[in-house]
């Protein structure tokens, strides 16, 4: 009796057993004898429900940031000091500090005599040129000429617009006052003068600057000199705007390393067409460059910590994979470089790594 009911027992186990065994083959199929342990062979059915992609290793251009601070600056291309063109007095003073011009404006009026002495030239010479033409020789008309040619550039070079000085010798009328003029459109930052002062050619009236594109300039480690690249993308924030980032370029990186902070400074021109930036902004910047030359570099998400060893699990044929231990180096935008273990052009699990990550895990407990 007591060998009947062990012998009825013990077939529940059988058919328990061999239920696992035929789960466990849908998943995993049994190697042969001369497969290698490390490898992982799954079927058709495991590949798809386990959602399994693969990918060719190549090499390609890896993008490394580098995180830095900056201080904002004016752009000095886009920077100018207004000055008096001729000796004279300030009679009109019509662009105050914090006032937004635009090419070619009016800023001041001066009374100057040189000014109006000019354009005396200007209409004596226009005569003898007149003159020249119907009662002189080729040699005369010549020299009135180039006396006249002289004049009109004197007083483009004192501010006159061409159209101006042409009106001037249409009509035979000057101009009382000679114009201030705008060079670029811009923000009046200062004025150095004040109505009714006098100055001489080449006093300072104003200061003028275009804020549409402003220059940061950035700190970078000797350390991190090999990551930088001219021309290199630039993503900028400021603490004003937390949910805002401003594109720019690196323009110029610095030719000396300062002994005490072993950093040097780099320029990186943003463009400001809002005017939200102003220069004396703290910034932090972050640097976009291509690496080097190309690399060999595959997704992060195909890296997999085994043992605590980094891994990737190679296929060397449909549905056959190993694990294989690799160096890694720098990684950025979900690609990561590949300092050894790996060449370009094998097969690599990508998407559903985790699956094979498992059965490897659970080869190495049936084998303890």
């Amino acid at each position: 009796m007591k060998i009947k009911i062990f012998f009825l027992g013990f077939i529940p186990c059988l058919l328990l057993l061999w239920t696992a065994g035929c789960q466990r083959s849908a998943a995993i199929e049994t190697p042969s004898g001369d497969t290698d342990k490390n490898e992982i062979v799954l079927s058709r059915e495991a590949l798809d429900a386990g959602e399994i992609r693969t990918q060719s290793v190549r090499r390609g251009v890896l993008s490394l940031p580098l995180e830095t601070t900056g201080i904002m600056t004016f752009n000095p291309k886009r920077l100018i000091r207004i000055t008096a063109k001729a000796c004279g007095r300030i009679e009109k003073m019509e662009a105050f500090p914090g006032d937004r011009v635009h090419g070619g404006a009016n800023l001041a009026e001066l009374y100057s005599p040189e000014f109006l002495s000019a354009q005396a030239e200007l209409l004596q010479f226009e005569d003898r040129v007149k003159q020249a033409d119907s009662q002189s020789g080729p040699d005369d008309m010549e020299k009135s000429g180039r006396l006249l040619s002289a004049s009109v550039r004197k007083l483009s070079m004192m501010g006159l617009m061409e159209e101006e000085i042409v009106q001037i010798q249409k009509t035979g009328e000057t101009m009382p006052l000679l114009p201030v003029r705008a060079s670029f459109a811009g923000s009046i930052l200062g004025n150095d003068c004040v109505l009714g002062s006098t100055v001489e050619t080449g006093t300072v009236l104003m200061t003028l600057a275009d804020l549409s594109t402003l220059w940061v300039l950035v700190d970078v480690f000797e350390k991190n000199l090999s990551a930088v690249r001219m021309g290199s993308f630039a993503e900028i924030k400021v603490s004003a705007y937390p949910a805002e980032s401003f594109p720019g370029r690196l323009t110029a990186i610095g030719d000396q390393v300062d002994e005490a902070s072993r950093s040097l400074k780099a320029r990186v021109e943003v463009s400001n067409p809002s005017l939200k930036l102003k220069p004396g902004m703290f910034a932090n910047v972050t640097l976009v460059s291509p690496a080097a030359g190309e690399i060999v570099c595959v997704p992060e998400r195909a890296i997999r910590d085994v043992e605590g060893k980094t891994v990737v699990f190679v296929q060397s044929k449909p549905g056959v994979f190993s694990k294989r231990v690799i160096g890694t180096g720098r990684s950025s935008a979900g690609q990561i470089e590949i300092l050894d273990g790996l060449k370009e052009g094998e097969t690599i699990a990508v998407d559903g790594s985790f699956i094979l990550k498992s059965e490897a895990l659970k080869s190495v407990l049936e084998g303890e």
